[in-house]
């Protein structure tokens, strides 16, 4: 069954934002075309061609991903959610537009944005 309300496309999306996450630390032995490649195929336009740009030594080396990732909102307006996905050190936001069941990357921040106004 499609989901159909945008919390249910929300949850539908969590699997991508671990996937992003898992492909964003995998820069072990591969190039720089060849990750933007694997890691765009999980973000929109936009934020694929700035992380094309950005070199793989400005990334976090050593971090896996420790868990699966937690809707933090959703918007019941706009197609769009944030998920914390945890990793060995600390964790990332993972800001997603839903005009997809799977969902897109539009954005990346570290640690948990939920927990400044918790």
């Amino acid at each position: 069954m499609k989901p159909t309300s945008p919390r249910e496309i929300a949850k539908a999306a969590e699997p991508t934002a671990k996937k992003f996450m898992t492909a964003f630390f995998a820069t072990d032995g591969v190039s720089q075309d060849a990750w933007a490649k694997k890691v765009s195929a999980y973000t929109d336009e936009a934020f694929g061609a700035r992380l094309s740009g950005e070199g793989l030594e400005r990334l976090p080396h050593g971090e896996k991903v420790t868990g699966s990732a937690r809707l933090l909102w959703v918007s019941e307006q706009d197609p769009t959610a944030q998920y914390f996905v945890p990793t060995s050190n600390g964790g990332y936001t993972v800001t997603m537009q839903l005009t997809t069941n799977a969902g897109e990357v539009t954005n990346l921040a570290m640690g948990n944005t939920d927990e400044i106004g918790d």
